[in-house]
């Protein structure tokens, strides 16, 4: 049976809008809250990767989902995420087949998403597949990437990649306040692309 990992990178700073990670985004939860919980909501093995102390404490003895302190040298703005997964990938007992990296600050879309790309990729024994917008950009919701070929290639965008089309209302990614309360109004149902 294909196993996938979903992988959850949240750190402390943020240039942009200071604290996001940590600000109530709904149901008083915050965004990597959010994120977390639906992993484990849809039965996906979650690994988070952070520096928060909210984050660290908060999931530490949570059953389906691991905790891991980001290093210091993996917490500056400049920083790979590759960097990151690889070495998150180097403190796991037990490689998955697929990783799934899902950005916290994307969480417009729907999980139901995910879980047909996962289907579609196990299929066809594909090596990853990512979501873009409507311009093909990609949106960061989620990249699925076989480990084989991300180890090899040290990209989210291996060779034989497909694309995952998603609306403009799911591709909201949240970099400032004012993305933080247009991702509110969509998940509230104030924003429609009609």
């Amino acid at each position: 049976m294909t196993s996938f990992l979903g992988v959850i990178l949240a750190r402390a700073g943020s240039k942009r809008l200071p604290n996001k990670n940590t600000m109530p985004f709904r149901f008083e939860l915050d965004i990597v809250e959010l994120a977390v919980d639906s992993c484990l909501n849809n039965r996906l093995p979650v690994v988070l990767s952070t520096d928060i102390p909210k984050h660290l404490q908060g999931y530490k003895d949570k059953s389906g989902v691991r905790v891991l302190e980001r290093p210091e040298h993996l917490r500056g703005d400049d920083v790979d995420p590759v960097d990151v997964v690889l070495d998150l990938l180097n403190s796991i007992e037990e490689v998955p087949d697929y990783i799934i990296l899902m950005q916290p600050t994307s969480r417009t879309w729907s999980f139901g998403n995910l879980l047909w790309a996962m289907d579609w990729v196990d299929e066809k024994a594909a090596s990853g597949m990512f979501s873009v917008n409507p311009a093909y950009k990609p949106n960061g919701c989620f990249y699925i990437v076989r480990t084989s070929d991300f180890l090899k290639q040290r990209t989210f965008f291996v060779e034989n990649s497909f694309v995952y089309v998603m609306s403009w209302e799911e591709s909201v990614d949240i970099d400032n306040l004012w993305d933080f309360r247009i991702a509110q109004a969509v998940l509230n149902g104030q924003v429609t692309g009609k």
